[in-house]
């Protein structure tokens, strides 16, 4: 039988919430993740980029490049297999650059919104050898992912449109031996809002999208969720 998929954390940067930020003067982590697969490690989100004048100017990030927490991990940009960008902010696609040739999985609908400059630093996501696959709806990208797992087949790993904070956000389904993760990307902003102890996120793209596509990710029932601002993976009750 494979491997059981892994999902690791990579913490890339610290940013500093800006004024007019519903949590303006907060610190927010950035994590993208590594997961472990069978058929090759597969990369979701991958933090911030270089240096840019705005971004430093406005949210002061302290880096970690993700190269360096790649190699820490014993891991080279060239045996990444894919990368899956939950959507285009400039803290979710900062080190595409890194993956020439390799397939960077979006919603259709989030590069369409990426077109827009206030979107994202586009060099970001628009780069010389960039693999750009453009998805459209629910995509199974490994094989094998059935929400109900059976056993000795492949573990396998889709994405689910997940809409609010952006356009075209997308969610990451695991599935391991244990039953579903999710990695929600910002799809839900942390594991109390999931857990419902805190309110919904203010200032979003479409809150009532949001609201839709957490109670989305909430009926998948899974046995845990990992965020991009939140170092608190939810767990599913015993």
């Amino acid at each position: 039988m494979p491997p059981p998929a892994t999902i690791e954390p990579l913490h890339l940067a610290d940013l500093t919430l800006p004024d007019g930020h519903p949590l303006a003067g907060d610190q927010c982590p950035v994590f993208a993740y590594l997961i472990r697969h069978a058929d090759g490690p597969v990369l979701v989100d991958t933090g911030v980029g270089g240096r840019h004048d705005g971004i430093d100017r406005i949210y002061r990030p302290v880096r970690k490049p993700l190269a360096n927490t790649l190699d820490e991990a014993g891991l080279h940009p060239s045996v990444i297999v894919a990368v899956i960008n939950t959507h285009l902010h400039f803290d979710h696609c900062g080190e595409n650059r890194l993956f020439p040739d390799t397939p960077i999985y979006v919603q259709a609908a989030e590069y369409e919104a990426a077109q827009d400059p206030l979107h994202t630093i586009r060099e970001w996501i628009d780069f010389p050898g960039v693999r750009l696959e453009q998805l459209s709806g629910e995509s199974e990208l490994l094989p094998g992912l059935s929400v109900l797992p059976t056993p000795g087949h492949t573990p396998g790993l889709s994405v689910l449109p997940t809409p609010g904070h952006t356009p075209g956000h997308q969610s990451v389904l695991v599935e391991g031996e244990d039953g579903l993760s999710i990695i929600a990307g910002q799809a839900v902003y942390s594991a109390a809002e999931f857990a419902g102890a805190s309110p919904p996120t203010e200032g979003e793209w479409d809150s009532e999208a949001y609201a839709r596509s957490l109670a989305s990710l909430r009926g998948l029932a899974p046995e845990r969720v990992y965020f991009s601002h939140d170092a608190t993976v939810w767990t599913k009750e015993a």
